[in-house]
């Protein structure tokens, strides 16, 4: 599997931002308590280039995160298909 791993944010405003960044390892366990705290925040916190970004959850619309982690919190519901 690729680690190259891709992130975009779509804003309230309906503009988006869209990341590239090296998939990380962490135990599977981790990965779930992690997305729990971000989730739990007011914020999402990144560091892009050297530079630090701090995104409202108030201005953003949804995160789509290509491929899905690993280990989502036990409240996700897994395997869905968008349909048209």
């Amino acid at each position: 599997m690729e680690n190259k791993r891709w992130l975009t944010i779509h804003f309230t405003d309906n503009t988006e931002m869209k990341f590239d960044f090296q998939k990380k390892h962490f135990d599977i366990e981790t990965i779930g308590k992690n997305i729990e705290k971000a989730a739990a925040s007011n914020q999402l916190i990144m560091e892009v280039e050297g530079v630090m970004y701090m995104f409202p959850y108030s201005n953003i619309k949804y995160i789509r995160v290509s491929p899905c982690p690993e280990k989502l919190p036990e409240t996700a519901i897994t395997g869905v298909n968008i349909s048209l």
